[in-house]
């Protein structure tokens, strides 16, 4: 493993070189204690050996899933930065290689402590990272996150700890306990937590009767989790379910002034449940219903609301996939109208930003692919690249992002191979 001290560096610091540690289980269980030996027996490059170690063990970890692999690639990291000094290029992208790693343990255990070091390594990482360095941002983006992950965890603790009376337990409680499991799930991407977001929702509607003033919000949040159930595990009897709550909530919160000021956000929900069930199983008169419903979400919603990205999100989606199916221009020009202003109102170091910047890249791919526009191409790429970088990688939505941005990346090579 000698040679040059950069070249070493490059090795692991340029995306933590994943791909320079061997993927088979075979070549892993011969490295790891290669290059366990040769970090005791040879002094030079041992930050260098260290980060492969690391590598090398969390590569085993995400094969066979035994904790201590986990354990021994953070150990590995944790010895590598401490050779490292702060004034080294390099000591940046191996903090944030640590804070992933613990980021990734907390996923699967759940350890508050590791939540903790994590945000507190990653801040070390914004603190070393120049202000005019090409990371600073993405860094930026990360601590961000994780300190609202810890608000997160800090609501939930605090909702399960208010829950005095588990045989009867306070409505809004429920309520509240079931959202904020939905949240966290929306940002870690852990089905239990999804799984518990649901429990408590049902726990919550079921026994409130239809004329209850609550009745309507219960059936909203039991409505929004089932389709971000049937989003991911794709059963369809949650999007039906979905349905038929959203509209139910639609139907009872009519003439009730309590919730004139959230009809949006329920129209915005019974679209965009309408939207995924087309996308999956088809059926136009699905897309239509979806169209109707968020066009008219978007109407109610302020400038200034802070659902209106989402809600020009959905209908820019459904706009575009209009567009796919009818080929009218001015549903791709609408579409892309509306995502545009729904990245534009969403700050850098929103969570949301990157999901609005998705899908703006994909619109403009699909203008390319069916216009041949070059504009549209190089919009979607840089958008798709934008969102790249500022998605965390446990987000439910990363492999996704991931998949547009290269294929749009695959069309420029394809144009450029063509035009030669």
């Amino acid at each position: 493993v000698g040679g040059g001290e950069d070249k070493a560096k490059d090795k692991v610091d340029g995306d933590k070189a994943k791909e320079k540690v061997p993927c088979c289980i075979a070549s892993l269980e011969s490295v790891i204690p290669f290059m366990q030996k040769s970090i005791e027996t040879t002094p030079d490059d041992r930050d260098s050996r260290l980060m492969i170690l690391g590598d090398a063990f969390e590569a085993r970890f995400l094969r066979l899933s035994q904790p201590a692999d986990m354990d021994s690639a953070i150990s590995s990291y944790e010895r590598a930065i401490d050779l490292t000094p702060d004034n080294h290029s390099a000591k940046p992208s191996r903090l944030v290689t640590l804070g992933d790693a613990l980021r990734s343990r907390f996923k699967r255990s759940g350890n508050i402590e590791d939540l903790d070091r994590a945000t507190s390594i990653y801040q070390n990482a914004v603190d070393l990272t120049p202000n005019d360095h090409s990371t600073k941002l993405s860094h930026l983006n990360i601590l961000a996150e994780m300190e609202r992950l810890k608000d997160i965890d800090s609501a939930l603790s605090n909702l399960l700890g208010s829950i005095e009376s588990p045989d009867k337990p306070d409505l809004d409680l429920v309520i509240s306990t079931g959202m904020t499991y939905q949240v966290r799930f929306e940002r870690l991407g852990k089905p239990e937590d999804l799984d518990k977001a649901i429990s408590n929702l049902k726990q919550a509607d079921d026994p409130t009767p239809n004329d209850h003033m609550k009745k309507p919000l219960c059936q909203y949040s039991l409505g929004d989790a089932l389709r971000v159930r049937f989003e991911h595990m794709g059963n369809r009897q949650d999007v039906d379910t979905s349905i038929m709550r959203l509209r139910d909530s639609l139907k009872l919160s009519k003439g009730h002034d309590l919730y004139e000021p959230y009809k949006s956000t329920f129209l915005n929900g019974l679209g965009r449940a309408l939207l995924i069930l087309f996308e999956r199983h088809g059926g136009p008169e699905n897309l239509v219903d979806a169209i109707s419903n968020l066009e008219e979400a978007v109407k109610l919603t302020p400038y200034n609301h802070p659902r209106r990205p989402h809600h020009l999100h959905n209908l820019g989606n459904a706009l575009r996939m209009r567009f796919e199916r009818l080929h009218k221009p001015e549903d791709l020009k609408q579409s892309i109208l509306y995502l545009h202003e729904a990245s534009e109102l969403t700050p850098n170091g929103h969570s949301d930003r990157p999901i609005h910047l998705n899908g703006l890249g994909v619109a403009h791919l699909v203008g390319f692919e069916r216009q041949g526009s070059p504009l549209d191409l190089e919009r979607a790429i840089s958008s798709l690249q934008e969102a790249d970088a500022l998605m965390l990688d446990i987000h439910p939505s990363k492999s996704i992002v991931l998949h547009n941005r290269k294929k749009a990346l695959r069309a420029r090579s394809s144009v450029s191979a063509d035009s030669k």
